[in-house]
């Protein structure tokens, strides 16, 4: 397994381990609790989204490429690759679960789903299921450097910046207020 990460290194392609979320719940408390999101359903089934009561944002639960465009129970598949340019319009041509305003958060949104008691991934895995811990675009350009953009990566819950021209998960918002 490490040899194919080694080999990934030198081409400068993605390598993702998947491991066992580790969470520590002593003494630290859940940023995003299960209870703290609604998980929407359409004839008695889930849709595929759920809300953040605390900030209104409807999220696709599943990041781009994993779900197709229909929600079956889980996520399934592997999550897409994307620069941030084709982020950005992929979010703009998202009709899923029957909503046309989907959108790429901004870093402050993004960032608001990490779930700071937990690391591979940094996420709540009951609301967004199969995570990887990819690096995931914001809509956020960087200000210094209008090459870049921001991501957050939830392998272990943290901001930075790379050159647009890479590739990141998406991971789709709407606003719900």
């Amino acid at each position: 397994m490490w040899k194919n990460c080694i080999v990934a290194i030198i081409m400068m392609m993605p390598c993702y381990v998947l491991a066992q979320q580790t969470c520590q719940t002593e003494g630290i408390p859940a940023s995003t609790p299960t209870a703290q999101f609604s998980i929407h359903e359409e004839e008695g089934a889930e849709d595929g989204t759920a809300t953040d009561m605390r900030t209104g944002l409807m999220w696709k639960r599943c990041l781009e490429g994993e779900a197709g465009e229909l929600w079956d129970s889980s996520c399934g598949g592997s999550a897409g690759l994307f620069t941030w340019a084709e982020a950005l319009q992929r979010a703009d041509i998202s009709e899923f679960a029957g909503y046309s305003d989907w959108r790429l958060p901004n870093l402050k949104e993004l960032y608001s789903i990490v779930e700071e008691q937990c690391v591979v991934p940094a996420i709540n895995t009951s609301v967004f299921p199969l995570d990887p811990g990819l690096n995931v675009w914001s809509a956020s350009a960087k200000a210094s450097d209008p090459k870049s953009a921001w991501y957050v990566y939830f392998g272990y819950g943290y901001s930075s910046s790379y050159h647009r021209s890479n590739t990141g998960g998406v991971r789709l918002v709407r606003s719900v207020q």
